[in-house]
C-alpha cells in the first residue's frame, strides 16, 4: 500500500523502512557540509597559518559567513513553525510567548550591560547544545534512512554522546583559562 504525501504532510520518523540512496543531497555536499568535512579543511588551513590567519582576514568576513550560513537554518524553521495554521498552534509556546518575552528582555538588555552580558552568555552557551541535539537528531534520521531503528538502550548511548561533547564545549567555554572567548589569545 503506497501513501501519498501531500506537501505539507511528513512521513512518521518511527518508520524504519531503508531508502535507496544513502545520502541526503550526494556524497560531496553530505559529506562537505551536513558532516563537517568543509569546516574541518578550513580549520586545517587556519591552524596552519597560524594566529596570522585570522589577521589577515577582513574584519567583515566572519559575521557574513555567519548570515550566509545561520539565514538559511533560521528561514527554515520559520516556515516550519508558521506555514501551517496547526503548527502555529502546536508551537505557540515558542513562536508568540517566548518570542515576545525574548523581544522584552533584549530592550531590557540595551539599558543594562551587565544583563545584557548575562543574557549574551546564556545564549552562547546554549548554542552548542542546539547544534548538538541537531547533530543528534540528524544521526538518528540517518540511522532510520538506512532501516536502523536502534533499542532505546543504543539510543540513549547514543545520545549520551552527544551530551558529553556539548559538555566538552561548556567546560572548554567557561573555564578560567579559557581562551574560548578571547580569539586573539589563540
Amino acid at each position: 500500500m503506497k501513501t501519498t504525501l501531500r506537501h505539507h504532510d511528513t512521513p512518521c520518523m518511527a518508520t524504519a523502512e531503508p531508502r535507496s540512496s544513502r545520502w541526503l543531497y550526494g556524497p560531496w555536499p553530505d559529506l562537505l557540509l551536513g558532516c563537517g568535512l568543509l569546516y574541518l579543511g578550513v580549520s586545517i588551513v587556519a591552524a596552519g597559518f597560524g594566529s596570522g590567519f585570522s589577521a589577515a582576514l577582513p574584519g567583515i568576513l566572519a559575521p557574513l559567513i555567519i548570515l550566509l550560513v545561520s539565514l538559511p537554518h533560521y528561514g527554515a524553521t520559520l516556515v516550519r513553525v508558521y506555514e501551517h495554521r496547526e503548527n502555529r498552534r502546536s508551537y505557540i509556546v515558542f513562536s508568540v510567548y517566548l518570542t515576545a518575552a525574548l523581544v522584552l528582555l533584549f530592550l531590557y538588555g540595551v539599558f543594562d550591560s551587565g544583563f545584557a552580558s548575562v543574557m549574551a552568555t546564556i545564549y552562547l552557551t546554549w548554542s552548542p547544545w542546539h547544534y548538538t541535539g541537531q547533530n543528534y537528531g540528524i544521526g538518528v534520521m540517518l540511522l532510520r534512512r538506512r532501516g536502523a531503528d536502534p533499542p532505546p538502550l543504543e539510543k540513549r548511548i547514543f545520545y549520551t554522546a552527544f551530551l558529553f561533547s556539548y559538555l566538552l564545549i561548556a567546560l572548554a567555554m567557561h573555564s578560567p583559562d579559557s581562551t574560548a572567548v578571547d580569539p586573539g589569545g589563540i
